[in-house]
């Protein structure tokens, strides 16, 4: 567990909030129909547009790619096209031509059945990455994103049978026994199963199948969280503003739930620790590619 910290302390970042809501108002203005799913998007459950921002192109004659360097964005070291601000949740920025607004959803062929939209998803069903552009003008489009553990920003679609191996991991892990007589027994399985997962597909993919069945266990156990579940579907982009997960342990079994965990790609960061005489502490993790 003492790895080290990989990813820059989170921080109030106002200045570079203002930049992504300029840049998001401007956009707004220039497209009646995102600005009208905006404003539906909050008055029907309570989502801001600005919170499922994926990413945004940014011609150089809108903002400089300076200027986004000097608010906290930093090249990406595979792409030298695309800026991120890992200090914060904030979208990805990359250079083009045309000014374009993503927004993540869930499922992207659930967002575009929901507003009865004519237009063509790219990327296989089951796919990591997913996207489809729901409205555009000659001065800005709008794409809604769907990432199954990728960070690509086009579709490169895996082969039939990785995309039928993925669908069978994700009933193993919604169909998964969680009861046992020993937790010990019940880690056992469980390291099994993800390792399964992680060597058939890999740990991004994996990760994000795991966590998907367990927030539809969660919900069967959580009216509230069906309630507002049933509201985002409305929108047609379900969990799409879902960014972590809780789990309880004992102290004894603490090493296990967390090498769960490490086997799926997350990784350790600080630690919360209310003393002795509490009884608890929290250690925060974070998976980069999946954002939990």
């Amino acid at each position: 567990m003492n790895q080290p910290l990989l990813f820059p302390k989170w921080e109030v970042n106002p200045s570079a909030d203002d930049l992504i809501y300029s840049l998001l108002n401007k956009g707004l203005s220039l497209c009646q129909e995102a600005e009208n799913f905006r404003i539906q998007l909050l008055n029907t459950c309570a989502v801001r547009l600005r919170d499922i921002l994926d990413h945004m192109v940014v011609p150089e004659s809108m903002v400089s790619r300076s200027e986004f360097l000097a608010h906290g964005w930093i090249v990406d070291e595979t792409d030298g096209n695309v800026l991120r601000n890992t200090a914060g949740l904030f979208p990805a920025i990359l250079s083009g031509q045309h000014f374009a607004i993503a927004f993540k959803v869930e499922h992207v062929r659930d967002f575009v059945k929901t507003h009865r939209l004519s237009v063509t998803v790219e990327g296989k069903a089951y796919a990591p990455f997913q996207r489809a552009k729901v409205w555009q003008n000659d001065m800005v489009s709008f794409w809604v994103v769907q990432r199954n553990g990728s960070l690509a920003f086009e579709a490169h679609d895996p082969s039939d049978e990785q995309l039928r191996l993925s669908r069978i991991h994700l009933q193993t892990f919604r169909s998964r026994r969680r009861q046992f007589n020993n937790p010990g027994e019940g880690f056992d399985y469980t390291d099994k199963i993800v390792q399964k997962a992680v060597a058939d597909l890999d740990q991004h993919w994996a990760c994000d199948l795991f966590l998907r069945a367990e927030r539809e266990f969660w919900m069967t156990r959580n009216y509230a969280g069906r309630v507002q579940k049933s509201r985002q579907d409305q929108m047609g982009i379900g969990w799409a503003n879902q960014d972590h997960h809780t789990y309880d342990s004992s102290r004894t079994w603490f090493h296990r739930n967390i090498k769960v965990l490490e086997n799926l790609g997350f990784v350790c960061r600080e630690r919360f620790y209310a003393g002795a005489d509490a009884g608890w502490g929290s250690q925060i993790l974070e998976h980069i590619v999946t954002g939990k």
